[in-house]
């Protein structure tokens, strides 16, 4: 008694530090399992308190369920719906004519350059300035105190005229490449670009016409919308939207080569310190010449303050690749709809391959309906039949490569209805989002060295399971729960809830094993001295709740993977649905050892929900996105809501970012229906972007 009177007290003045910002110290106890890890200090305060609970033998982890801060209701009457608030508002530098003249190209001022397709003109399109206070013109007449929407300006009609040259001399308006993979005009300066709301702009036109004009033609063949990068965190560069916030944001059609493929290359100009910023690239119209996607690759350790807020990305993804070394950040980024046809290659919403300085942080942002690779699903029967498959290999995230995992992650988002679950297969910290799929991995490439520390953290996420059907392969979509691999080591995977309330499962919701997919990433560290503990596990009519795989058959690592291939992990006070009432079952395969060290203590385990909720007092664990979405008013008339839930989603944009189509509101729906408070300020992440 003793001992959990003073587990309470632990608990609590941990919870009083957490709101007061205060660093929490942990001395660990004899049994911790992260014991002599060389980065246990750089757990975060959330995982202390966890291993406090656990020497304390208190299974009520009060730091996974207080609450302190309630969800963030909107801003009412803006644009007619509640918006979130907190967007980044960037401010221009201003100019200095002391130094340098207006239009001087070395002016260190930013440069802010409007367009419009529908009313602007290339021959009395004028350039404008910052003076501090007010957008200025060269003579220095003013045009409003906003110069994301100014009064009066004149805006360019084309964005190959005031594109960067690759040139880093060369002015706006001249021949030469524009727009491609190394501009270099005005790069480490503040410039902005921005395009009028409510407009499309047909890239492919734009281009060729210009290059027609300047008799160059084919001349700018591979460009997009590529700018050089800022001079800092603070003066970015921005491509932008300017206008009624209102209206829609800027809306890009026929990509000759990508909408903005970005790479490094010696002697060119390190793309850093640029943000994209409320735009909509939409790639479902595919004429002949034009070519999907955006991918920025190769970039080096100086590409950092890369930023992409309030985009939408539809009908193709984002690809950020070649062992890149960049630091990139997405926040409230919808991802929708990438697709092939013909199953002519894999489709991913969002590719990542980073190299290990390299990291990637993705918040507040919503990835849906990735990966098809037979037809534009927004254009084909859903859910989907026959060949349009539920695609092994495609999905709303594909992230890997060996990058920092401890400053990756996926915070506070959605993930719904990917061909295939989504995997972080480098690791990463994996928290507060609501995830409606198959299946979601995590791993560590194969495994990093002890000292390297925690690859990854799965903590307070809703899985809502989903099992796909109906097509000519299902195996991208089995219905699995959350699986832990590769090498992976020190994870906390707390706070979890894998529900089958929508679709019963017939496998395990919870998993450590050693490798991650057949030929992927050598092992070379076994899954190591991970802690599952105080999670929710719906696992169907699964031979058992929980489980440790280990060995493979695979000819390509069955004679060098590490033996044993998961080892030291512990599942402790977990709660397991089970209609076989089995806890837990260890898979051995190949040249793994007949038993499993993993340690298994105080589980609970239920045959159904129903017996759970009578014994825990849940007051009601059936909820599901459906039910969410007939909580708040909608007439669903589909089978789980999905399709009313991806009509609402796809309208959110700043100025009517509604939170109720947001993570954290429906993983606090369901986290209520079992009983647990919402997710409060104590689990806020201390490196969280403040770029606004």
């Amino acid at each position: 008694m003793r001992r959990i009177i003073q587990a309470c007290g632990l608990l609590l003045a941990m919870a009083a530090s957490l709101v007061s910002g205060a660093d929490v110290s942990v001395t660990p106890g004899p049994s911790d399992l992260f014991k002599g890890s060389a980065k246990l200090s750089t757990h975060s305060r959330v995982e202390q308190c966890i291993d406090a609970a656990i020497h304390a033998g208190d299974g009520a982890y009060a730091c996974l369920t207080a609450s302190t801060v309630a969800v963030q209701a909107g801003t009412p009457n803006v644009c007619g719906a509640g918006d979130i608030g907190g967007w980044t508002v960037p401010v221009p530098t201003p100019l200095d004519t002391t130094v340098l003249a207006a239009t001087d190209k070395a002016q260190p001022g930013s440069r802010l350059y409007y367009i419009s397709a529908a009313t602007g003109n290339d021959a009395t399109g004028v350039v404008y300035f910052w003076d501090g206070t007010q957008v200025v013109d060269a003579a220095g007449a003013t045009y409003g105190t906003d110069p994301m929407n100014p009064v009066g300006v004149k805006p360019f009609k084309r964005w190959s005229w005031v594109a960067p040259r690759r040139a880093t001399n060369t002015d706006i308006g001249t021949t030469g490449y524009f727009g491609d993979a190394w501009p270099g005009f005005r790069g480490g300066y503040p410039d902005w670009w921005l395009f009028r709301r409510g407009e499309t702009y047909d890239i492919k036109a734009d281009v060729e016409s210009f290059d027609a004009e300047k008799q160059q033609v084919g001349t700018n063949k591979y460009a997009g919308l590529t700018i050089p990068g800022g001079r800092s965190a603070t003066e970015r560069q921005i491509m932008g939207a300017y206008g009624d916030l209102c209206a829609a944001r800027p809306r890009f059609v026929h990509p000759l080569s990508g909408f903005a493929n970005r790479g490094a290359r010696s002697g060119m100009f390190d793309f850093k310190h640029a943000m994209y910023q409320s735009l909509h690239f939409d790639a479902h119209d595919r004429p002949a010449g034009t070519h999907i996607g955006i991918s920025w690759n190769t970039m080096t350790e100086a590409s950092v303050d890369i930023v992409m807020e309030d985009v939408w990305i539809d009908g193709s993804g984002l690809g950020i690749g070649d062992d890149n070394a960049g630091q990139f950040l997405l926040r409230r980024v919808l991802i929708t709809d990438s697709f092939m046809e013909h199953n002519e290659s894999h489709a991913q919403g969002l590719y990542y391959e980073g190299a290990r300085v390299g990291w990637l942080r993705v918040e507040d942002s919503i990835l849906m309906r990735n990966g098809f690779t037979n037809g534009d699903p927004s254009k084909t029967p859903w859910p989907p039949t026959g060949t349009q498959i539920w695609d092994l290999y495609s999905r709303n995230q594909y992230i890997n490569g060996m990058y920092d995992s401890s400053k990756s992650g996926l915070f506070d988002s959605v993930s719904m209805i990917g061909a295939s679950g989504d995997q972080w297969r480098g690791g990463g910290r994996i928290q507060r989002n609501f995830l409606y799929n198959g299946y979601f991995n995590v791993g560590a490439r194969g495994g990093y060295p002890d000292e390297e520390g925690y690859s990854g953290q799965v903590l307070n996420n809703v899985l809502q399971r989903f099992v796909g059907t109906g097509t000519d392969d299902n195996r991208g979509q089995p219905g699995w729960g959350f699986d832990v691999s590769a090498g992976s080591a020190f994870v906390y995977v707390a706070g979890n809830i894998v529900t089958g309330a929508q679709h019963p499962s017939k496998y395990w919701g919870l998993k450590f094993s050693p490798i991650q997919q057949d030929c992927y990433a050598q092992p070379v560290h076994p899954t190591r001295n991970n802690k599952a503990v105080a999670n929710i596990v719906d696992s169907g009519s699964a031979s058992a709740g929980l489980q440790v795989l280990d060995g493979t058959t695979t000819d390509c690592f069955v004679d060098t993977i590490p033996v044993p291939g998961v080892v030291g992990n512990k599942m402790a006070d977990n709660v397991v649905v089970n209609d076989k009432s089995v806890e837990h079952e260890y898979v051995a395969t190949g040249k793994a050892p007949p038993t499993t060290d993993t340690q298994f203590s105080g589980n609970r385990v239920f045959a159904s929900r129903a017996e759970a909720a009578a014994a825990l007092g849940w007051p009601d664990p059936n909820r599901t996105l459906k039910t969410y979405m007939k909580a708040r008013g909608v007439d669903v008339k589909s089978v789980d809501g999905f399709p009313e839930y991806f009509a609402r989603a796809t309208k959110l944009q700043r100025g009517k970012w509604d939170p109720q189509w947001t993570a954290r509101p429906m993983v606090d729906y369901v986290r209520e229906g079992f009983g647990m408070g919402p997710i409060g300020a104590q689990l806020a992440d201390p490196t969280r972007s403040k770029t606004r």
